[in-house]
């Protein structure tokens, strides 16, 4: 058996999200959400930072800053300056923001029901544990 190299583990997780986001996409467009909007509201908790979510998800900050524009003239986040340097702008989730992105989430486990169904719990444990392991933090 060949030895999984770092760059399977990138190729092939890509190709799996890649695939997801394409099954839940009719989904996605119906509610008015890309895969990069509902990844963004997903990961503002964490990173509320225009240039940490760049980073995060390997988009051009300019990219970032038009779609959190868009996403705050949809009212689903907020804009607020960061203490303790006022400079720095970091965006939060509203309440409406909140609904959608558990809508979007929604959408893409619908749209991924049958190819996580191809998993048996035990397989289903066992990449969830594997992708921690990677991650070093729980997912859910």
């Amino acid at each position: 058996m060949e030895k999984l190299t770092a760059w399977d583990v990138v190729r092939g997780t890509w190709q799996v999200q890649h695939a997801i986001f394409a099954e839940s996409q009719a989904e996605l467009s119906e509610l008015g959400l890309t895969p990069k909007s509902l990844s963004v509201l997903g990961i503002l908790e964490y990173l509320p930072r225009p240039t940490q979510i760049a980073e995060s998800i390997g988009a051009p900050l300019p990219t970032i800053s038009n779609l959190l524009k868009e996403l705050e003239s949809a009212g689903y986040v907020t804009r607020n300056h960061a203490a303790p340097d006022r400079r720095q702008v970091q965006y939060s989730r509203t309440e409406l923001g909140d609904q959608m992105m558990w809508r979007g989430i929604g959408a893409v486990n619908r749209g991924a029901s049958d190819r996580m169904s191809r998993l048996s719990e035990a397989e289903h444990a066992m990449l969830v544990q594997l992708l921690e392991k990677l991650n070093a933090r729980i997912l859910r």
